[in-house]
């Protein structure tokens, strides 16, 4: 591990645990939070907001793994969301800056592509989609996130800290793998529709990624060296779509966009739409598993 010291706020959240247990065993690591940590880690009980707070807590770390966020899952308000998101995630920049910290990795979202339930009049340009594909967030919650790379880009522009930024699609914490499974088995009866799903809101790409997955990819995140900036894509290799990926988006969206690697949908028809191509060779990352192993764990344990 490139760093001794780790900082990591939101590491008392459901990713957030994820990460922690992941990097305790390479590194000290110093949990922040508004709420306790059930991590035996140091500890520190401040909201991101309060910047004189934040800057005493990060003090003397090497790097910081920012977590720390209203979700869009919880019920807030745009003004709560754009402020928490955005004014939090600054205040972290500033802070780690301030205390000389080598790195910091940043959780973004793949909501910066704007591609959900909440409108699908707007398509993917092409598939699958990397790094590089049209930034369209026009939420609070989607523009927050890409406020706050455009916030890590500017860090790293000042030197000499490093910031990256991952981008996870759906995380399946747990329980939420149960949930979908469930969701999914309505669907199929006819008892819900596909859209509008009630019981738990699905990506309309039907990506997903397990939290151990995110978790190694934040770490190898940390240790990677040389990349002043960087942004990734992190999504199981696979979807949970029930009919072939390509059929799945064209009936979405009632057309196809333009694909551009056809061999990868070719090979394996359920490939996810998201490209993890830039996080596998750039990081060493890879996802483990599948949808099928994955639901039939969560079946098995409900």
């Amino acid at each position: 591990m490139r760093f001794g010291k780790v900082a990591v706020t939101g590491g008392s959240g459901h990713l957030g645990q994820f990460v922690v247990r992941e990097l305790e065993r390479y590194c000290a690591v110093t949990v922040i939070d508004r709420a306790p940590s059930p991590s035996s880690s140091p500890f520190v009980q401040i909201d991101i907001l309060d910047l004189d707070a934040l800057v005493k807590a990060v003090d003397g770390h090497d790097a910081v793994v920012h977590l720390a966020a209203l979700d869009f899952a919880v019920d807030a308000s745009p003004k709560a969301f754009f402020e928490t998101n955005v004014q939090g995630t600054w205040n972290l920049f500033y802070a780690a800056n301030l205390a000389g910290a080598r790195k910091v990795a940043l959780a973004s979202s793949s909501s910066v592509y704007d591609l959900n339930n909440a409108d699908l009049r707007h398509p993917p340009v092409y598939l699958p989609i990397d790094e590089a594909h049209p930034l369209r967030a026009s939420d609070a919650y989607g523009l927050s996130k890409v406020v706050g790379e455009t916030i890590a880009e500017g860090f790293s522009r000042r030197g000499p800290m490093e910031t990256v930024c991952l981008r996870p699609v759906l995380i399946m914490r747990p329980g939420l793998a149960a949930e979908t499974v469930e969701a999914l088995a309505m669907i199929e009866r006819g008892e819900i529709d596909a859209n509008d799903p009630g019981v738990v809101e699905l990506p309309s790409l039907r990506s997903y990624v397990r939290p151990e997955d995110v978790a190694r990819c934040f770490r190898l995140a940390l240790e990677a060296e040389g990349v002043p900036f960087d942004v990734f894509n992190v999504a199981g290799a696979d979807s949970f779509a029930p009919e072939p990926t390509l059929a799945w988006v064209e009936r979405q969206f009632g057309a196809l966009p333009e694909i551009r690697r056809p061999k990868l949908f070719a090979e394996r028809p359920n490939a996810a739409a998201f490209d993890i191509s830039r996080a596998r060779e750039r990081l060493g990352w890879e996802p483990e598993g599948d949808w099928a192993s994955l639901s039939l764990v969560a079946v098995e344990s409900v």
